[in-house]
C-alpha cells in the first residue's frame, strides 16, 4: 500500500494523490466537453483533404498496407495512422450513411476518443516525473494543474494527426531518462529506447529527446570510468538501447528513402505561392513589429510575427477564431474579452517560466534533484526545443510552422521548474509565483469549456 504524501494547502493538510486525481478528472472533464464542441474538422491539421491524414488512415484501414507514395502527409510515419486505422476498420462496420458507406464524418469524431487517451496518459507520465523527481508537493500540486489545463494540451486532446501521440511517447522517453539516471537498469534503458523510436514512428520529430538522452548516457558512463564500477554493464546497456531504437526508429525513413529517394527530415514543402508563405528575411519575422499581428488574441489570418504567432497558438491553436461552438449564448464580445483575459494571464506566466528556468538553470544545489545532469535534461529540454523551433521557421517560412504545437514538450520542463524553480525560497515568494498560473489554469479551463 502505498504511503500518503500529505501537504499543506491554505492551512489545510490534504493528501497530494488525492488532489492530484480531483485535478485529473476536471482535466478529462476539459477534455471531453472540448473534444465535443470541437468536431473532426474544427481545428484540425490537415485531416481533411487529398492525402491527408484522414486519407491515409482509410488506406491502412481498407488495403492493409501503406501508401504507395510519400505525398503531402503520406510521408509521415506511420504508427498514429495504424492506430487510428484499427478504430476506422472496427467503427466503419456499424458507423454507416444511409446508402451503406461508411460515415466519414461521424467515424472522425468518434476517433477523437483516441487522442483524447493519448493526452490522458501524458497526464499521469508526468505525475510519475513529479514522483521521481520528489515534487509531490504543493508547488507539485500546482505544476501538475498548469500542465494538465495549458490550452495547448487540451487542443491537442482533440486534434487527430500524430502530435499527440508523439507528444505522449516523448514524455514517456523523458520519464525513463530520469528513472535510468536514478537507476542503471535494463528495463529502464529499454523504456527509452522503445518510447524513443516509437514517437519517431509517429513523427520523426519525436528524435529531439535522443541528443539530451545522450548527453546523460555519457554523464553516467564517465562516472562510471572514474569509479571503475560497472562499465561493461553500462556498455551492454548502450548496446541494447542501440538495438532497440535505431532500426525500429528509423524503419519508416529507411523505407521511404529506398521507395521514394525521401531524406532524412523530410517535410512537405508548400510552395512559395501558398497563401500562407511570409516573404520577410528570417530576423524580421523574429523580431519585426507588424501591427495586425498584436491586434488580436488569435492568429488565423496574420502570422508574420514568429514569437507572436507561437504565443498566441499556445493559447488558442491555429484557428483561434474559430472557438465559439458554444458561444451564441455569450456573444463575440465576452469571448474576445476572455480570450484578452486569458492572454494576460499567460503573458505573465511566460515571464515566471522564463525566470525560473534561469533559475533552476544556474542555482547549486546538492540533492538528486538538483542534479546537474537531470537540470540539463530539463532545461536542456526548453532550449532544445526552442532551437529546433527556430530553424524549423527559418527553413520553411510559413505562418503556419509558427504554430506553438511544435514547442508542447517544453510544456513538460516549463511546469516542472514551477517546483524545482522555486526551491530555497519562503512561503510568500512561492505564493507569488503560484497565483498566476493558478489564475491561468482557471482561465484556460473555463475559455476551452465555454467557447470550443
Amino acid at each position: 500500500m502505498s504511503q500518503k504524501r500529505e501537504i499543506k494547502l491554505f492551512g489545510l493538510r490534504i493528501d497530494f494523490r488525492a488532489a492530484a486525481m480531483i485535478i485529473l478528472v476536471l482535466a478529462v472533464l476539459v477534455r471531453a466537453v472540448y473534444g465535443v464542441g470541437t468536431g473532426a474538422y474544427e481545428r484540425q491539421h490537415d485531416w481533411g483533404g487529398n492525402n491527408g491524414h484522414y486519407q491515409y488512415v482509410k488506406i491502412i484501414a481498407t488495403t492493409g498496407a501503406l501508401p504507395d507514395n510519400n505525398d503531402w502527409q503520406y510521408y509521415h510515419p506511420p504508427l498514429s495512422h495504424l492506430v487510428l486505422a484499427g478504430g476506422y476498420a472496427a467503427l466503419s462496420q456499424f458507423v454507416k450513411t444511409e446508402s451503406g458507406e461508411p460515415d466519414d464524418a461521424k467515424i472522425s469524431d468518434i476517433l477523437q476518443v483516441v487522442p483524447l487517451v493519448y493526452s490522458v496518459l501524458l497526464l499521469l507520465v508526468f505525475l510519475a516525473v513529479l514522483r521521481e523527481l520528489g515534487a509531490e508537493n504543493g508547488m507539485g500540486l500546482l505544476a501538475f494543474a498548469f500542465f494538465a489545463l495549458h490550452p495547448t494540451n487540451i487542443i491537442l486532446s482533440a486534434s487527430l494527426n500524430n502530435d499527440m501521440l508523439t507528444y505522449l511517447l516523448y514524455g514517456l522517453a523523458f520519464l525513463f531518462t530520469v528513472r535510468w539516471y536514478k537507476n542503471q537498469t535494463f528495463a529502464n534503458i529499454i523504456g527509452i529506447g522503445v518510447s524513443i523510436a516509437l514517437s519517431m514512428l509517429s513523427k520523426f520529430s519525436g528524435v529531439l529527446i535522443a541528443p539530451l538522452v545522450a548527453v546523460l548516457f555519457l554523464a553516467v558512463l564517465i562516472k562510471r570510468i572514474k569509479a571503475r564500477d560497472g562499465v561493461g554493464r553500462l556498455i551492454a546497456q548502450f548496446a541494447v538501447f542501440a538495438a532497440v531504437c535505431i532500426p525500429l526508429g528509423l524503419s519508416y525513413t529507411i523505407r521511404n528513402y529506398i521507395l521514394f529517394g525521401q531524406p532524412l527530415g523530410y517535410v512537405a514543402y508548400m510552395g512559395d505561392n501558398n497563401w500562407q508563405y511570409i516573404d520577410l528575411p528570417f530576423i524580421k519575422r523574429l523580431f519585426g513589429y507588424y501591427a495586425p499581428d498584436f491586434a488580436s488574441p488569435f492568429s488565423d489570418a496574420y502570422r508574420h510575427n514568429i514569437l507572436s504567432t507561437a504565443f498566441k497558438t499556445s493559447l488558442f491553436g491555429e484557428w483561434g477564431g474559430h472557438f465559439g461552438n458554444y458561444s451564441d449564448r455569450f456573444g463575440e464580445g465576452v469571448k474576445n474579452a476572455a480570450a484578452w483575459a486569458l492572454t494576460g494571464a499567460a503573458a505573465v506566466v511566460t515571464a515566471e517560466v522564463a525566470f525560473l528556468t534561469a533559475r533552476y538553470a544556474v542555482r547549486k544545489r546538492g540533492d538528486a534533484a538538483g542534479d546537474f545532469a537531470v537540470k540539463f535534461l530539463i532545461v536542456g529540454n526548453v532550449v532544445l526545443n526552442i532551437g529546433f523551433f527556430l530553424y524549423f521557421n527559418y527553413k520553411y517560412p510559413f505562418g503556419c510552422t509558427a504554430d506553438f504545437r511544435y514547442l508542447a514538450p517544453l510544456l513538460i520542463s516549463a511546469a516542472l521548474v514551477f517546483v524545482l524553480g522555486t526551491e530555497g525560497l519562503g512561503k510568500k515568494a512561492k505564493i507569488i509565483f503560484a497565483a498566476p498560473a493558478a489564475v491561468f489554469a482557471v482561465l484556460s479551463a473555463a475559455f476551452l469549456t465555454l467557447f470550443a
